[in-house]
């Protein structure tokens, strides 16, 4: 297919990403930490600025990171009452699935059917 298909930028990636986090997890859960850990930097800016000048909050990419964990909060949610576990406990076993050992997360499950089988891809 990607013979067939001329790849744009975008694309091409993604399709990077996707096939580096089957490849190699441990450096894609490295690199998404240090993302998180930039973003969360953001979060407490904007949140001071807003709490001690009463700014509003103006940084749309802040704005998107915060959207975006609360719709992963939910759907971790949704997620582990489907399987029958509480959220506490789904967390506990992501913060230990994505520590030291990568292999306790079953990722090309997670890749492939998305966060929506999040609990079902811890152990």
């Amino acid at each position: 297919m990607a013979a067939a298909y001329r790849w744009n930028g975008l694309l091409a990636r993604r399709r990077a990403e996707l096939l580096g986090l089957l490849a190699a997890p441990g450096r894609a859960v490295a690199r998404t930490r240090r993302t998180a850990r930039w973003d969360m930097a953001r979060a407490v800016r904007a949140r001071h600025a807003f709490a001690h000048r009463g700014e509003p909050m103006t940084d749309a990419y802040g704005l998107s990171v915060a959207l975006e964990a609360a719709y992963l909060c939910l759907v971790a949610r949704c997620s582990a009452v489907e399987r029958g576990i509480s959220f506490a406990d789904l967390v506990t076993r992501l913060d230990t699935a994505t520590g030291d050992d990568p292999t306790a997360l079953d990722w090309r499950r997670l890749v492939t059917e998305g966060e929506w089988a999040l609990a079902g891809c811890v152990r």
